[in-house]
């Protein structure tokens, strides 16, 4: 008997011995050569995963631990039925087990996976509930239904619809999980959490940059989705709301679940649905984040010393290609030496002596550069009795950027009402009043006097001061006069403030079982302030003289909609949906030394869905679709 409690090392002599076992397997009598050795390994291979049986002085090398136990035919059932359907496409994976140990059940809820004794199997479907199962042969697996999953109701547009019985394209934001605390716009938290949705961020202090992409690029009324909030269309950033009011978000991808928009919905929708108030106690809520920013990503930049040397080595260079020589021309160095162009004799910037004296010389980057921090208060009070809920919430979200002069200050104050009255309408009113302050600092790839701080930085020398106190002066670099001193820029003003109400009320009528109408009036109000000032301390300032400008626009849409919605269900089978829709959209905006411009469309349709209700397994559709 061969002792398998350590590594087991199977040798041709061995082989040849006639061992009676081996692990158990009983092995014959071989003679010397390969193919016996293959036969063995085939017959190892049988017991064992390995990866390489043999090592380089060509003996069969088997660890224990290697030792695997074949499951066939394993079969997962599901009793939603009195037949109990299989599930094709379930997944299998080992518990604890690599990334890519794992499997799918076929078209017969078949699956067969090697894996180590006592291990765990972990056995997942789409609305099913997970389930974890010892592994061993013929296997038989009931997964039960995840009825709260399969229930949960989802917006899409102006209807909502069970999971259950959705048959677009529509992804929905878990708000469960913790969001980004660290920035105000709810698109960063949504980063890799919806299929199909691509959300694109950059490092500008309240996110004001990012952008969300669904179903790839497109030209239609630009590529950014439709933005919907609490029923109202914005063309604003998400920045606006804060990420603690949010209710919902879900995101319609395909043209079915979208068309009702209209080419509006070209790139998608999104729809935000905010908290409302809920029956019982009042209930107070409060929250602080605070977040630290480093900046790391630092550029790899010469000191002074190295500077000083390179620029030796590249006027070295230059006078070689001035006096022609090889391989710049035909001249040999001597004679370039004996008779230099113009009379000029090479002659080093620096000595080696200022270079060791150099030191680091003036630090671009660390001038223009700080520590980054972020704060956040969030308070909230929900509530209300029978007939009235409310919810009220106020946001201070305070952010210092890593660039100096750069960041963003936001107050945001929001307040949701319902009133039921009179056993069938509802009244509601949803606001939310925003104030943005930002402090902008030169940015961008422009050149010369549009450079932005951090490729001025860069670009320039670390033998220019930075500032001169002598003549009160910012230097400029004398190999590219026409590139502003970085540290100069910090002493531009650009602040922005940006006003925003978005709000809407409404009133809803339920006269008949499964008839409710519905009116709403909305407004989106922005109203966008910059005042800009570029000082003489600048070397674009100091050649206008000075240079200020202020820009301000007014942004208004105003929305009405009447909807009337029917909802029936006949024999327990079969859902029936009515959506009669009229809107009524206009936009305005307003520029003191432009013309003003205003857009008005109206928009009717009636909308019919007739669907058979998901009273049977998912899997069950599945392969009534196929």
């Amino acid at each position: 008997m061969v002792d398998v409690s350590q590594e087991l090392i199977i040798r041709e002599k061995d082989c040849c011995e006639g061992r009676e076992e081996i692990v158990g397997m009983p092995v014959h009598t071989f003679a010397d050569g390969k193919e016996e050795i293959e036969s063995l390994q085939e017959r190892i291979t049988g017991r064992f995963s390995c990866d390489d049986l043999y090592d380089n002085d060509g003996n069969i090398i088997v660890k224990k631990n290697q030792m695997i136990t074949p499951a066939s035919a394993e079969k997962i059932m599901k009793t939603t039925d009195k037949n109990g359907e299989p599930i094709i496409g379930a997944t299998i994976k080992v518990k604890g087990g690599a990334a890519t140990l794992g499997t799918i059940t076929d078209i017969d809820g078949n699956f067969n996976l090697k894996v180590a004794p006592g291990s765990t199997l972990v056995i997942s479907y789409i609305g099913c509930e997970t389930k974890e199962v010892k592994a061993g042969a013929n296997m038989k697996v009931v997964l039960n239904d995840n009825a709260k999953e399969l229930s949960e109701v989802v917006v899409t547009g102006y209807t909502t619809q069970r999971k259950a019985d959705l048959t677009g394209a529509v992804s929905v934001m878990n708000m469960k999980e913790p969001v980004s605390a660290s920035d105000p716009n709810m698109l960063n938290s949504m980063q890799g959490k919806l299929a199909g949705v691509q959300v694109v961020t950059d490092a500008t202090p309240g996110g004001g940059g990012s952008s969300i992409r669904v179903r790839g690029m497109s030209t239609i009324n630009g590529s950014s989705p439709l933005l919907i909030i609490d029923g109202i269309a914005s063309n604003e950033n998400m920045n606006a709301i804060n990420s603690a009011d949010i209710e919902s978000i879900q995101v319609l991808k395909d043209a079915s679940s979208a068309s009702i928009y209209g080419s509006r919905a070209a790139n998608g929708v999104v729809i935000v649905t905010t908290k409302r108030g809920k029956q019982g106690k009042a209930v107070v809520n409060y929250s602080y984040n605070y977040s630290f920013q480093k900046y790391t990503d630092k550029y790899d930049l010469l000191s002074l010393g190295e500077w000083m040397q390179e620029s030796n080595a590249a006027s070295w260079e230059d006078w070689l290609w001035n006096n022609k020589v090889a391989p710049w021309g035909t001249k040999t160095l001597e004679e370039a030496k004996a008779n230099p162009a113009q009379g000029i004799n090479y002659r080093q910037p620096y000595t080696a002596e200022q270079i060791a004296a150099a030191g680091a010389g003036t630090d671009w980057l660390g001038l223009i550069t700080r520590n980054g921090q972020i704060q956040e208060h969030n308070v909230s009070l929900q509530g209300g009795s029978e007939l009235t809920q409310y919810m009220v919430s106020f946001n201070y979200y305070n952010h210092k950027g890593i660039v100096r002069n750069s960041g963003m200050t936001r107050y945001t104050g929001k307040v949701n009402v319902d009133q039921k009255f009179l056993d069938i309408f509802k009244a509601g009113l949803n606001l939310t009043l925003t104030r943005i302050d930002n402090d902008n600092t030169q940015l961008g790839s422009g050149r010369y006097e549009n450079s932005g701080i951090i490729r001025s930085a860069i670009q320039m020398n670390p033998n220019v001061k930075a500032y001169d106190e002598e003549t009160g002066t910012y230097p400029i670099n004398p190999l590219l006069g026409q590139q502003p001193n970085p540290y100069s820029l910090l002493t531009n003003v650009d602040k922005g403030r940006t006003d925003r109400l978005l709000g809407n009320v409404f009133v809803e009528a339920r006269p008949l079982a499964g008839l409710v109408l519905r009116v709403n009036a909305g407004i989106d109000h922005a109203n966008i302030d910059r005042k800009t000032y570029q000082p003489r301390t600048t070397l674009y300032g100091s050649t206008m003289n000075g240079v200020a400008y202020i820009y301000n626009t007014a942004n208004n849409q105003y929305l009405m909609e009447a909807t009337a919605t029917y909802h029936r269900v006949f024999g327990k089978k079969h859902d029936l949906n009515l959506l009669a829709v009229h809107l009524t959209r206009s936009s305005t905006t307003i520029h003191p030394s432009l013309a003003t411009t205003t857009s008005l469309q109206m928009l009717s349709f009636i909308t019919i869905w007739i669907r058979e209700l998901a009273t049977e397994s998912p899997n069950r559709r599945q392969q009534r679709t196929r």
